[in-house]
Parts: structure tokens; sequence; C-alpha cells
């Protein structure tokens, strides 16, 4: 018996978050994923991140002709009360592959790293930057600083 698969277009309604979540940084990771988000409502991250993974399990079943759930568990946030913590949460975000960070290209590491602020772009870069009074050459010694420049107040 031969067996076609027939691709289908994945229709999914998108809902937006730009106007009541901020994404500060975000790394892929082969079995999970980092973001830093601030959000400007109560239950603005919840559905964020309910609307994200049911999207991303409808598009992935849907290519791998399987269904169930892609997540073992529902996601763990973190709340940040200081600078910091903000900070060190971003330079832990950016550290986190263990391949080289610099040829990573699932991590915002590199858009924060180019000279020129991206137009359009879905990441909000200003609160960061305004640590470094925004001076991108400062903000990207401190990116390539590493992981040694981490607060031990901080662990994730």
């Amino acid at each position: 018996m031969i067996r076609t698969l027939v691709k289908v277009p994945i229709k999914i309604k998108q809902k937006v978050y730009h106007e009541r979540i901020l994404l500060h940084a975000y790394c892929l990771l082969p079995n999970h994923f980092h973001l830093l988000i601030e959000q400007k409502d109560e239950k603005a991250m919840t559905e964020f991140m309910q609307s994200l993974q049911l999207s991303f399990t409808a598009i992935v079943n849907k290519r791998n002709c399987r269904v169930g759930h892609l997540f073992q568990s529902i996601y763990r946030g973190r709340r940040i009360k200081s600078d910091v913590g903000f900070i060190s949460c971003m330079s832990y975000i950016h550290n986190n592959p263990d391949e080289d960070i610099m040829k990573y290209h699932y991590s915002s590491l590199r858009k924060y790293l180019k000279k020129e602020r991206i137009s359009g772009d879905f990441l909000s870069q200003d609160r960061y930057l305004s640590f470094f009074n925004n001076d991108r050459k400062s903000m990207r010694d401190y990116l390539l600083s590493g992981l040694s420049s981490l607060d031990s107040r901080y662990s994730i």
C-alpha cells in the first residue's frame, strides 16, 4: 500500500500581544526555551504562553501527522524584582546554548549585537539598552563578557 502525505496549509488564528507584553530576550533550545517577558497587565503572560504553546503544538502535530501534547508540563515563570535580576536573567538566557553563542541562530543575542536597531522587530531592546546609557558598544562588551558577570544572587 502506498501512502501519500498531502501538505495542508496550517491556519491558526493569531492573537496580537504586542500591546500587552514586551519580549526582551529569547533562546530556543532543542528540548526547551527561555523567554524574558514583561507583562503590561495581570493576565497577559499566561494568555500569551497558552496561545504560544497551543499554536506551536498544533503546527508540529499537523506537520508530523501526530496528536497529543508536546510539552511535559505548563510553563514555569519567575518574577524578576530588580534591575540586577533583569540583567542577570538576560545574560543567562543569552549564554544558555552549549554551542558557540555567536553562531547560535535561535537566540536574541545576535539582534542585540547588531550595530543598529532593526525596525519592525518584535524584540523590545530599549529597557536593556537603557542600563548602558543607550551605548550599544558598552552593551555589546557586557554581553560578550559572558557568565562571569552574573550576579550570584540570581539563579535560574
